[in-house]
């Protein structure tokens, strides 16, 4: 029991803040993107081709919803700091490709959340923040079909850290 909780203390300064967590899922998301794009080529079928190109947009639109939001990332309020610490993963975790799916996922869903108690205090945006939620909610389902595809180490990033590490003579 000492050695975990030794070995937490040791990683915490290695733990991912929400910015990096953001980073991650706009990663993924992009990631995502690449896969429907893949497999839409692989398709005959009009219908197919125009249910995948749904889903392409609806990512892309993510990316832009990500992209507005991430001042609110780099300076996380405390109820954000609490929610997105209950996925407490280091550097290290991020080799691990199901594991940037799952932080991903947890990250749109508490922004899309996040947004529907906005749009209740904040009438005049109600609007823009529930079609922004929309999308996040639909980038879940679409983020859950190609969950398959996240499998296995993410080969690239492994070596990044390992050539960093030699960089510094670790």
């Amino acid at each position: 029991m000492n050695n975990k909780k030794s070995s937490k203390k040791t990683n915490i300064q290695d733990l991912l803040e929400p910015i990096d967590k953001l980073m991650v899922t706009q990663s993924t998301v992009q990631i995502s993107i690449d896969i429907v794009e893949e497999h839409a080529k692989k398709q005959t079928g009009n219908h197919l081709k125009k249910s995948l190109e749904t889903e392409r947009d609806t990512l892309w639109k993510t990316l832009v919803i990500l992209n507005k939001y991430e001042g609110y990332f780099k300076n996380p309020d405390n109820k954000t700091i609490k929610a997105l610490s209950k996925y407490n993963e280091n550097w290290l975790a991020l080799a691990e490709r199901p594991k940037c799916h799952r932080m991903s996922t947890l990250l749109i869903e508490y922004l899309s959340n996040r947004m529907n108690e906005w749009s209740s205090e904040f009438p005049e945006r109600s609007e823009s923040l529930q079609s922004d939620a929309k999308v996040l909610w639909k980038t879940l389902l679409v983020l859950n079909k190609v969950k398959a595809s996240f499998k296995g180490l993410n080969d690239e990033y492994i070596k990044s850290l390992t050539d960093a590490a030699a960089a510094q003579g670790v």
